[in-house]
């Protein structure tokens, strides 16, 4: 069975495009392998891709996970930036939550910035 997954290309830290810092947000990647995983963040080429899921417990509401084209990694600074970027631009998310990732858990805020934009 196939599925469509929403893939992103975000530069972060910037409000220019081609400009800032550049990484893959993949939303809804529950039903993918870390296999799966590493094979999209091949493909996409970006120093990190964040995949985001569904919470794990009740410690958090969101867990992302960051892969290299070769690895995956605890964290990264840019694609947690461009990971909430897109789930408030998508999903509507803003407020304060708790992101699960393979640092622990982090303290996340999304406010509202100028003409319609949003600040993480």
């Amino acid at each position: 069975m196939s599925r469509n997954y929403r893939v992103f290309q975000v530069d972060a830290f910037t409000r220019r495009r081609f400009a800032g810092n550049p990484a893959g947000v993949v939303l809804d990647a529950d039903r993918l392998s870390e296999a799966q995983m590493l094979a999209i963040a091949r493909e996409l080429n970006n120093s990190e891709t964040a995949f985001v899921l569904a919470p794990r417990d009740d410690s958090h509401e969101v867990w992302i996970r960051y892969f290299t084209p070769t690895v995956e990694v605890p964290v990264c600074g840019h694609a947690t930036v461009a990971a909430h970027y897109v789930r408030a631009q998508v999903l509507g998310a803003r407020g304060r939550l708790r992101q699960l990732t393979g640092a622990g858990v982090m303290q996340i805020d999304i406010e509202p910035a100028e003409a319609g934009e949003v600040r993480v």
